[in-house]
C-alpha cells in the first residue's frame, strides 16, 4: 500500500508534489502551535486549582483565629481579677486624673496569664477609650502603657459596638514599632457596657508568612490598593501593587498578572483594613511562565525529533519529484542548445514520453517558433510605418523641449517666490522682537528728556538716541512689509485718484531732468487696498526709477483694467485669475541683467555704493502688493529700461473717501483701571510706569493665565484690557475672548510689532479691533489708551467680575 502510494507520488504532477510537501510541513507547526497552546491551558487550570485549595485552607485557617480570639476575649471576661480591675481602672479614671498604677500591674499580671494560653504573637487590652492597659508580645515589644490605639479601626469599632452578630470581632492590618501585625479586635464588655477591647495578633513576616511558605510552593504579596507591605518577590512594589490591584478576580477564569516580565495566576484573601481604613490583602502567585517553561523543555525535545523527521521526509519527496522533472527538462535544454547552435529552427523536440510540464513547455516553444516566423514578415512592414512616423516624432521632440523650457522658467519663478517667502518668515520675526527693544529705547528716551534741562550738554545726546530709535523703527516698518505682518486698514479705492494725489509730490522728488508721465485709463475698476501704503508703493517705485537715471529720462506711470487668464496668471506664480486693475511703472533707465532681477526683492540686496541705500525699498513693495492680495511682476533690458507691473483684484464696492490725517492732540490723562499683560518684562516695566504716570491705575501681568487670575480676584472694575498680542501658552485675543464674558463692560486694546493673532487673510484688521503697534512712545501709549476708552463709552461703566 505505502510503496503505491510512493509510485503515485513520483509520477504525479509538480503542483501535486510540492502540495504535499506544504501539507507536511504545515502539518508539523500546526502540531506544535496546538501543542503549546494546550500546555500553557493546562498548567494555567492547574495552577488555579492548586491556587484555590490554597485559599481555601486559608480561609479555614481564618476563621479558626476568629474562633481563638472570641475564645480569648470569653477568658478575659470570665477572669474575675481582671475584670474588676478594668472596672475599677475605668471608674477611677473619669475621677482622678492620675489612677493608681496597682491597678495596671494587676492587669499586666492578668494579661501576663492569658497569653501563655492563647499561643499569639500579640495580645493588647485597652479601656474604652483605646489606650492602652496593659500589652505583651513574644518576642518582647508591643506598645506601651497609655499608647492611644483608637486610630486603629478595628480598636474604634471594638469599643464602640458591643452587639455583633460574630461576636463583635474585627480584623486589620496594623503596624507597631515597625512590624506588621494582622491582628483581631472583641469587646470587653461588662453588663452590657464596653469596658474596653481586646487586640490579638500574629506577626506577618515571622509566623503567617513562615507557614504560608512552609505549605505554599509559590510567591506571597501583603499589599493594600496603591502600596505593598510584605514580599517575597523581587518586583519593584510600585508596579507590583498597581498590577495586583488591576486584575480581576470577579470572572470565572483564574485572575492572572504580570509582574517584572513574568506571568502569575493569583488568589487573594483579604486581610482586614490598616490605620488609613484602606482594603489589605494577602496574594498568592504561582509563576505561570516558569511552570509553562518546565513543560516546554520537556516538549521541545519531542518537537525537535519529530520536527526533524518530518523535514527529512519533505526534503527526500523534494528531491524525488525535482529528479522526475529535471532529468527531462535537461534534455529539452539540450535540444534548444543545438537548434540555436545549427540555426534550424525547423526541428521539433520528441517530448512523448516525458511529464506533463515538458510537453507543455514543449508546446508553448513550438508555439513560439511559429510565432516568430509570422512576425518577422510583419517586422518589415512595421519598419516602414515607423519611418514614415519618425518625422512626426521629430516634430513632438521640437514642442516638447519648448514646454520644458516654459516648466523651467516657471520653476524658477516658484522657487524664487518660495526663498522671498522664507526670508519674509524670518525678517518678520527679528522685527517683531526688535520692535520690543524699541520700544523701551524710544520710550524711556523720552521719558529721559522730559526730565533733562534744555540747557544740559546730555539732551543732544538723548535727541541722537531718539532719532537712531526712530530710524530703526523705520527700517522695521520696512521689514514688516516685506513679510506681510504689518497692519493694513484697507479701503475701496480708485487707483487713479492715488495716481493724482501724489503726481505733484513724485515730479518734486524725481527732479526737473525726468519726464513724468501719467497714463489713466477710465473708467477704472475699484480695488481693495490701504490708500497709505498703496502711496508708498509708487514712491518707491518713482526713487528706484530715478537712481536707474542719473542722466534724465522718462518716468511712465499707467493704469488700466486688465483680465487674468489661467496662463497669465501661471506666468506671474501667484497671480490669481480673474478681473484685475493694473498699475505699471516704467523707466528709460539703466535696465538690469536676469541674475539682479531675480534678487531685487531680496531685503538688503542693493546695486547702490555702501551708505547709498537699505537695500528694503522693492522688498517693502513687494511685501504691500502681496498682502494686498495683489501680483507684481519685473521685466528689464539692460540699457532699455524697466517696468514694473502691479496686478491688484478688482473690488465689487463703492470706492471710500481718503480720510484726513488727525491732527495733534496734547497728551491726555485719566484715572481708569487698566489690565496690563505683557511677556517682555522691559514692555511691561515701561507700560506700566507710563500709564501710572498719566493718572491710570494699572494691573500687570506677565502671561494671560495670571491676567485671568488678576481679574478674578480684583473686586472693582476693568475698564481696559491692554494686551499683547503673540505670547506664550495664551494669545492676547484668546485672553480677551475668555475676560469679555465675565466683564462685559471692558475694552481691548491689543500691541504687537505685527498683528498675526488679531488680523484675517492678508493682515486685514477685524472689524471694531484696536491695535496699537510697536514701537510706540509714552505720548502715543496714553493718546491711543484714551481714544479707546473715548471710543467706547461703555468702558465707564465696568462691572466687577460676574459668574
Amino acid at each position: 500500500m505505502t510503496r503505491r502510494v510512493w509510485a503515485s507520488l513520483i509520477k504525479a504532477r509538480l503542483g501535486v508534489k510540492l502540495v504535499v510537501l506544504s501539507a507536511l510541513l504545515s502539518a508539523t507547526v500546526i502540531g506544535a502551535t496546538v501543542a503549546n497552546l494546550e500546555v500553557s491551558a493546562t498548567t494555567k487550570r492547574l495552577l488555579a486549582e492548586e491556587l484555590s485549595r490554597n485559599q481555601r485552607s486559608l480561609v479555614t485557617l481564618q476563621r479558626r483565629n476568629r474562633d481563638q480570639l472570641l475564645w480569648a476575649s470569653s477568658l478575659v471576661t470570665e477572669n474575675p481579677t481582671l475584670r474588676a480591675a478594668m472596672e475599677t481602672y475605668r471608674v477611677e479614671s473619669a475621677i482622678a486624673a492620675v489612677p493608681p498604677t496597682e491597678l495596671l500591674t494587676t492587669i499586666q499580671r492578668e494579661v501576663g496569664k492569658i497569653v501563655g494560653d492563647v499561643g499569639r504573637d500579640l495580645l493588647v487590652v485597652t479601656d474604652d477609650r483605646g489606650r492602652v492597659l496593659a500589652a505583651a508580645e513574644s518576642h518582647g515589644g508591643g506598645p506601651a502603657v497609655g499608647v492611644d490605639l483608637s486610630g486603629i479601626p478595628a480598636v474604634r469599632q471594638a469599643i464602640a459596638v458591643t452587639d455583633q452578630g460574630d461576636g463583635g470581632a474585627r480584623f486589620a492590618m496594623v503596624r507597631l514599632e515597625g512590624r506588621y501585625y494582622q491582628v483581631g479586635s472583641v469587646p470587653i464588655v461588662l453588663q452590657g457596657f464596653p469596658i474596653g477591647s481586646l487586640t490579638l495578633g500574629d506577626r506577618l513576616e515571622e509566623t503567617l508568612i513562615g507557614q504560608l511558605r512552609e505549605a505554599f510552593d509559590g510567591e506571597i504579596l501583603v499589599a493594600t490598593r496603591d502600596s505593598v507591605l510584605l514580599s517575597t518577590l523581587r518586583a519593584p512594589p510600585g508596579p507590583a501593587a498597581a498590577a495586583l490591584a488591576g486584575a480581576d478576580f470577579s470572572g470565572r477564569d483564574p485572575a492572572t498578572t504580570r509582574l517584572d516580565g513574568e506571568d502569575f495566576v493569583v488568589a487573594r484573601l483579604a486581610l482586614g483594613v490598616n490605620e488609613a481604613s484602606e482594603p489589605v490583602a494577602l496574594y498568592l502567585l504561582q509563576s505561570l511562565t516558569s511552570a509553562v517553561s518546565r513543560l516546554n523543555g520537556a516538549l521541545l525535545r519531542d518537537y525537535l525529533v519529530y520536527g526533524t523527521l518530518a523535514v527529512l521526509l519533505a526534503g527526500l519527496g523534494a528531491v524525488a519529484a525535482a529528479r522526475s522533472v529535471l532529468d527531462p527538462f535537461g534534455h529539452f535544454v539540450d535540444f534548444m542548445h543545438s537548434v540555436a547552435a545549427s540555426a534550424d529552427w525547423t526541428r521539433r523536440f520528441d517530448a512523448s514520453g516525458a511529464p506533463r510540464e515538458i510537453r507543455m513547455l514543449n508546446d508553448s516553444y513550438d508555439h513560439l517558433i511559429d510565432s516568430l516566423a509570422h512576425n518577422h514578415a510583419q517586422l518589415t512592414q512595421r519598419t516602414e510605418e515607423l519611418s514614415r512616423a519618425n518625422a512626426g516624432l521629430t516634430e513632438q521632440i521640437a514642442e516638447r523641449e519648448l514646454a520644458e523650457a516654459a516648466l523651467r522658467s516657471s520653476e524658477e519663478q516658484l522657487q524664487q517666490s518660495q526663498k522671498l517667502q522664507a526670508i519674509g518668515t524670518l525678517a518678520g520675526g527679528v522685527a517683531h522682537d526688535f520692535n520690543n527693544l524699541l520700544t523701551v529705547i524710544s520710550s524711556y528716551t523720552q521719558l529721559v528728556l522730559a526730565e533733562v534741562d534744555p540747557a544740559s550738554p546730555l539732551r543732544s545726546d538723548l535727541e541722537q538716541v531718539r532719532q537712531a530709535a526712530r530710524r530703526a523703527a523705520m527700517l522695521t516698518t520696512q521689514l514688516l512689509a516685506f513679510s506681510r505682518k504689518q497692519v493694513l486698514q484697507p479701503k475701496v479705492i480708485d487707483l487713479n485718484s492715488v495716481v493724482v494725489g501724489i503726481e505733484t509730490m513724485l515730479r518734486q522728488l524725481i527732479g526737473e531732468d525726468i519726464n513724468l508721465q501719467t497714463i489713466k485709463r477710465t473708467p477704472l475698476a475699484r480695488v481693495k487696498a490701504d490708500p497709505g501704503q498703496i502711496e508708498q508703493v509708487i514712491v518707491n517705485l518713482a526713487v528706484n526709477s530715478r537712481e536707474a537715471m542719473p542722466k534724465g529720462g522718462k518716468l511712465t506711470i499707467e493704469t488700466a483694467n486688465v483680465v487674468l487668464d489661467e496662463s497669465l496668471a501661471r506666468k506671474y506664480v501667484s497671480g490669481r485669475p480673474g478681473p484685475s486693475v493694473m498699475l505699471a511703472v516704467s523707466d528709460t533707465g539703466l535696465g538690469m541683467d536676469e541674475a539682479t532681477r531675480h534678487r531685487i526683492f531680496e531685503p538688503f540686496f542693493t546695486t547702490k555704493a555702501p551708505g547709498k541705500g537699505t537695500g528694503l525699498g522693492l522688498s517693502t513693495v513687494y511685501g504691500i502688493v502681496k498682502q494686498s492680495g495683489g501680483t507684481i511682476w519685473v521685466s528689464s533690458t539692460p540699457g532699455r529700461g524697466t517696468t514694473f507691473t502691479i496686478y491688484l483684484p478688482q473690488a465689487d464696492a463703492v470706492g471710500e473717501p481718503l480720510e484726513v490725517a488727525p491732527e495733534v492732540r496734547t497728551t491726555p490723562r485719566g484715572s481708569e483701571t487698566i489690565l496690563l499683560v505683557e511677556d517682555e518684562e522691559m514692555v511691561l516695566t515701561l507700560a506700566r510706569r507710563c500709564l501710572q504716570h498719566y493718572g491710570y491705575r494699572v494691573l500687570s501681568a506677565r502671561d494671560g493665565r495670571e491676567a485671568l487670575e488678576i481679574s478674578a480676584a480684583h473686586p472693582g472694575p476693568i475698564h481696559l484690557l491692554l494686551t499683547d498680542i503673540v505670547m506664550p501658552h495664551m494669545s492676547g485675543k484668546d485672553v480677551a475672548d475668555r475676560l469679555l464674558p465675565r466683564r462685559p463692560g471692558t475694552s481691548v486694546l491689543y500691541m504687537s510689532g505685527y498683528t498675526d493673532d488679531a488680523i484675517g487673510n492678508h493682515g486685514v484688521l477685524d472689524p471694531g479691533t484696536h491695535l496699537l503697534q510697536k514701537p510706540f512712545t509714552p505720548d502715543h501709549l496714553s493718546r491711543k489708551v484714551r481714544d479707546v476708552l473715548d471710543l467706547c463709552p461703555g468702558a465707564r461703566d465696568a462691572l466687577a467680575p460676574t459668574g
